[in-house]
């Protein structure tokens, strides 16, 4: 099993775009429990939840961030929400081939895209993100921290 894996960010004026990119490959001796998997939270929004897989991957996202305004709740005397929310429309695209016989996900046939907006609050510590699958239209909303801080979760 192999990985690479890129994250890209560049200013345009104001706002951001960022992009990020995996790739993954496996030989035919993989175990089925390190074969990879995507969908839904964290991969294809949109999608159905861990729905592909095998033992070929590549997963890449771009987004647009820009800063709004937005209203302050105070949180005590030292703390506050802060006064703008970050707001990332984005694009994600998966594909998966070479499934592993007995697991559920199966082969993506052909790339799987979505299309969402995603907000991040409370000084971009907390991500709310909703895509949809341009394929057949399923609709997914999640709820976590933003993903710079899963590496200590």
């Amino acid at each position: 099993r192999a990985t690479a894996e890129g994250r890209w960010v560049v200013s345009l004026g104001a706002s951001e775009l960022l992009s990020r990119a995996y790739l993954g490959v496996g030989t035919d001796g993989l175990p089925p429990h390190r074969s990879f998997v995507m969908g839904g939270r964290g991969t294809l929004l949109g999608e159905p939840f861990r729905a592909y897989g095998g033992r070929t991957a590549a997963l890449a996202h771009v987004e647009w961030r820009f800063e709004v305004p937005f209203p302050v709740i105070p949180l005590g005397s030292f703390a506050s929400t802060g006064r703008r929310m970050i707001v990332a429309p984005f694009l994600s695209a998966g594909y998966a081939d070479s499934p592993l016989p007995g697991l559920p996900w199966v082969r993506t046939e052909g790339v799987r895209p979505v299309a969402g907006v995603a907000l991040e609050w409370f000084m971009r510590l907390i991500r709310v993100e909703a895509g949809i699958g341009l394929r057949d239209g399923g609709f997914g909303v999640t709820v976590d921290v933003n993903r710079d801080w899963w590496g200590l979760l």
